[in-house]
């Protein structure tokens, strides 16, 4: 949970900077996810686990507001935790269409 609170307080600082903040949550827990909750009506967006497919899909993540977005964690997460590192694409080639396309500011 240390962790959670550091994440959410360098989340805030960054926003307080002006710095545009991609939260990932990458815990099964989601512990992350339930801080910065959706606004009504907001579309649940990219899910973590897709994070480690094979090819890249079109799904954004789910913006907070205009300067904040999060990847919120999903169940799937678990099996991926528990898949062989040989199954799993690298979750680092998936975040660079990201920068070029996200949807917030």
């Amino acid at each position: 949970m240390v962790k959670v609170h550091f994440t959410v307080h360098l989340a805030y600082a960054a926003l307080d900077a002006g710095l545009r903040v991609l939260l990932v949550d990458m815990d099964q827990q989601g512990n992350l996810s339930m801080t910065f909750t959706a606004t009504e009506g907001a579309s649940p967006g990219l899910a973590a686990s897709k994070l480690y497919a094979a090819e890249a899909n079109n799904e954004q993540p789910q913006v907070i507001n205009d300067r904040l977005a999060i990847i919120r964690a999903d169940k799937a997460l678990l099996a991926i935790d528990k898949a062989e590192n040989q199954v799993n694409s690298p979750p680092r080639s998936s975040f660079a269409p990201l920068a070029k396309t996200s949807t917030f500011a």
